[in-house]
């Protein structure tokens, strides 16, 4: 048995007896048994290797008492055989015609939270970045007038006329 299949075992092992062992833990295991294989690894890349791929195969034999292999197998005979496969559930028809065409009120909604990602993108500074987000009482009723229908100005030009003390001159367009 070479170093990683024994690295492998241990892990499967430590996860059958104790499933909430910290990576740490077997990671420092892992180093005793085969420092060869772990030397040039991470933690995460350790996690990512070894646990992530043993936790993978248990949960799916798990799910339904059968390897992966013999489900994937089984439906492949029912699909040769002429047996029907298993239909696909209909999505839900208020999805479905919402995903074709979407209303007025979900691309004003869309628009709002569109110029909400623009603004966090264009923050320079920490302080720009919380001046926007400390404005998400203000995203959240624009959000919200958008769904209803409403206009409400944009953030940044209620701030400016608020700061100026006159109303600002355009208030149908992001500044």
């Amino acid at each position: 048995m070479d170093a990683v299949e024994r690295v492998r075992n241990m892990v499967r092992h430590s996860l059958v007896v104790s499933p909430n062992v910290k990576n740490k833990e077997l990671f420092d295991r892992a180093r005793e048994i085969a420092p060869e294989v772990v030397k040039d690894l991470t933690i995460q890349q350790f996690h990512a290797k070894f646990r992530l791929p043993v936790l993978r195969n248990e949960m799916g034999r798990k799910a339904s008492g059968q390897p992966r292999s013999a489900r994937r197998s089984r439906a492949a005979d029912a699909t040769n055989t002429g047996a029907t496969a298993p239909r696909k559930r209909a999505a839900r028809s208020s999805r479905g015609s919402r995903a074709a065409a979407p209303s007025g009120q979900q691309t004003a909604v869309r628009e709002v939270l569109v110029e909400f990602a623009m603004q966090l993108e264009q923050a320079e500074s920490r302080s720009d970045l919380i001046r926007v987000m400390g404005d998400m009482d203000g995203w959240v009723a624009r959000i919200l007038d958008a769904s209803q229908g409403l206009r409400r100005r944009p953030a940044e030009a209620e701030s400016k006329a608020a700061s100026n003390g006159r109303p600002a001159e355009n208030p149908g367009t992001a500044a």
